[in-house]
């Protein structure tokens, strides 16, 4: 009997256009976040993320969000190109990865207020 071990699911990228679309409205946009803080994966919908790509998320469960200021210094570093935004809902939060002088430096950032 060959049973296949199922192969541990990658984060999902989110495309460019629409992690801008996600952090400005994180950033600066009350009724979006309330209703991303309610249903993450229908907020998510709502912005075009396809249904695919919101499938693949996990514990995308209501939340209390971090701080604006959080989204809006992520939606800036985005802007200048030096991140990628990747939906890694096990603990919602943001991988941001940036160069700095050369060297790349990772951190993740948390959705959820702490």
């Amino acid at each position: 009997m060959n049973i296949k071990k199922p192969q541990p699911q990658e984060d999902a990228k989110l495309p460019r256009d629409l992690a801008l679309v996600l952090l400005r409205k994180l950033a600066d946009d009350d009724l979006y976040r309330h209703q991303f803080e309610i249903d993450p994966a229908q907020a998510l919908r709502d912005i075009g993320v396809a249904d695919d790509l919101v499938a693949k998320g996990k514990g995308l469960k209501p939340m209390v969000l971090g701080p604006k200021s959080v989204f809006l210094e992520a939606l800036l570093l985005l802007i200048d190109e030096q991140l990628c935004v990747y939906l890694s809902m096990i603990a919602p939060c943001m991988q941001v990865s940036s160069s700095v002088n050369g060297q790349v430096q990772t951190r993740e950032v948390l959705f959820e207020a702490s």
